[in-house]
């Protein structure tokens, strides 16, 4: 703990770390373990995924059928770096004081909260949505001193009113104990894609993302994905869609962290192909954006060429990857 204010102020010393291409909850669970000496990576041990729901009575939107499933992040970030999560989603009167209880015991606290009472953000007063941060620190006049990893901003202010004002939830963090130590990164990786699908990984990959492609080249309307939201990204097909990229990009910082720490360099190999999907997604989600702009656009037979390459590229990745994890073990 350091004083930098002076008087009153407490204000821990954590230095915002962030993985270039996730989003503000994995920055919050980078930071948090790099004060405490501990990794994160392995947390996205199961991000590499493609859930999609089959609606034969059409009440769902194509992209309201694409789930994210990121709660497996914050249950392997415990069984696999021993740091817990309680996440809490009421605003009561004891908040302020109990974080600043946390932070007199050298903890921070994540906060979730609207856009439009963050002042630091670049939708502060204009636009709502929600972001997370980390509080680690106050001042005499019981504002909040704030990190916030995902854009590597330091010692922002936030007051006791727009805490209370913009509040969607917070979470206390615990230090259980120390990592669990890796034995064999093959059977990391094995257990982890079995645990996501509980048949065949490749072939549940390919076929979910082909049910997609399916449903594009039959269903797709631009109009009816995007009906009722004012800010297109937040419309399921575009916000679901950047959640797609992001968990290639997860699971390729997890593949790296592997290969560096084991010398294995076939999990390079594996991570840039990802990084390479990652793109191909963006390419999807670019188009899809395209179409909104230009409605005359008829594009499904372009977005389901794009996005069976996908289905493809993926399947023949994760067949590699498995192949060198069975070698391994």
């Amino acid at each position: 703990m350091k004083n930098i204010f002076g008087g009153g102020c407490i204000l821990l010393d954590i230095k915002p770390v962030k993985y270039e291409g996730l989003d503000c909850l994995d920055s919050l669970l980078s930071t948090i373990a790099a004060y405490w000496g501990h990794q994160y990576e392995l947390s996205f041990a199961q991000t590499w995924r493609f859930d999609y729901i089959s609606s034969k009575d059409n009440t769902l939107t194509l992209g309201k059928r694409i789930v994210q499933n990121s709660n497996t992040i914050i249950k392997l970030f415990k069984n696999y770096h021993n740091i817990a999560l309680t996440r809490y989603y009421n605003y009561d009167v004891d908040l302020l004081n109990n974080i600043k209880s946390n932070i007199q015991r050298s903890i921070p606290v994540g906060v979730w909260l609207d856009h439009f009472w963050t002042p630091w953000h670049e939708s502060f007063k204009t636009a709502h949505g929600s972001h997370s941060f980390l509080i680690i620190g106050y001042d005499e006049s019981n504002n909040l001193i704030c990190t916030d990893p995902y854009y590597l901003k330091e010692n922002c202010i936030l007051t006791p009113e727009q805490l209370r004002n913009g509040y969607k939830s917070h979470v206390f963090f615990h230090l259980k104990g120390n990592e669990e130590k890796i034995i064999n990164w093959g059977s990391i990786i094995i257990n982890n894609l079995n645990a996501t699908y509980s048949k065949d990984f490749p072939v549940a990959l390919y076929n979910n993302i082909q049910k997609f492609a399916n449903e594009i080249l039959n269903n797709f309307n631009i109009k009816t994905e995007t009906d009722g939201y004012k800010i297109i990204e937040q419309a399921p097909i575009i916000w679901n869609l950047a959640y797609v990229m992001i968990n290639r990009k997860r699971y390729s910082c997890m593949l790296n962290y592997l290969g560096k720490k084991y010398s294995a360099d076939i999990l390079h190999t594996v991570a840039e192909k990802l990084e390479m999907s990652y793109n191909y997604w963006s390419e999807v989600r670019a188009l899809v954006l395209k179409s909104y702009f230009d409605n005359s656009l008829k594009i499904e037979a372009n977005l389901y060429e794009k996005i069976m390459k996908i289905a493809n590229y993926e399947n023949n990745i994760a067949v590699e990857l498995l192949n060198a994890c069975h070698n391994l073990v």
